[in-house]
């Protein structure tokens, strides 16, 4: 993998970038062909941000915010290591992309298309914005069962899109049950061990697990870290 070409004329005169002219000599037949610089725009402008570095490897969201006339798309690059020689990691961004799932690393660099709508297409300024802020989704007195899934896995409804689940907590409510053993001093029993099978950002999975390591429901209160949605409008990537 390596990063795209630029491809555009940065215009100093107007500070915005201008497709390339794909017209020659011999397509002209006359002063009246001459009619503006650009006669025949390439289809698309490609334009990549300078490097951005967040100080330490991480999850985060972003924040792109682009002045542009025609559809605007991104590709966003992510490293550890800042090289973009191939290790690094490529998210494609449609102009009508929803649930854009975080980022990973230290370095980013985000490419900007502009794709010709009629006319001349132009890409005037972008603005990349690094965040990594969080907030938290919590209950108390669930009752499990109530819960989609079986005993064996059952499914957290966050009740809103999220880009990245930092964190879960899960705090079973003392319930009394005989354990399931042939042989034991103590059959009966209290203690659940949450369990938490998957970060599914859907919705995350997990199971309360007895002292005989059978599943079962009780009340629960829990607490999941997460980071805001990300979607496209407008040309630009927005979290809530």
């Amino acid at each position: 993998m390596s990063l795209p070409a630029h491809s555009g004329i940065f215009e100093i005169t107007t500070n915005q970038v201008l497709p390339e002219d794909q017209a020659e000599w011999a397509d002209w037949t006359s002063w009246d062909d001459l009619g503006a610089w650009i006669t025949a725009p390439t289809t698309t402008i490609v334009w990549n941000t300078d490097r951005i570095d967040l100080g330490r490897s991480t999850y985060f969201n972003l924040g792109i915010t682009t002045r542009a006339e025609g559809i605007v798309s991104y590709k966003v690059y992510t490293s550890n290591t800042g090289a973009f020689d191939g290790e690094e990691t490529e998210t494609v961004i449609s102009n009508t992309a929803t649930d854009v799932a975080a980022f990973n690393g230290r370095y980013v660099i985000v490419s900007v298309t502009v794709t010709n709508t009629g006319g001349i297409q132009k890409l005037q300024s972008i603005e990349v914005i690094p965040n990594t802020n969080v907030f938290t989704v919590s209950r108390s007195g669930v009752d499990s069962s109530t819960l989609a899934g079986t005993s064996s896995s059952r499914t957290i409804s966050l009740g809103r899109t999220v880009s990245h689940i930092w964190s879960i907590s899960i705090q079973p409510h003392p319930v009394s049950y005989n354990q399931d053993v042939y042989v034991t001093d103590y059959l009966a029993a209290n203690t659940l061990i949450p369990t938490v099978i998957s970060r599914t950002r859907s919705g995350p999975e997990f199971k309360l697990v007895g002292l005989d390591n059978v599943p079962r429901n009780a009340v629960i209160d829990y607490e999941i870290i997460v980071m805001g949605e990300q979607y496209m409008s407008n040309g630009n990537l927005i979290t809530r």
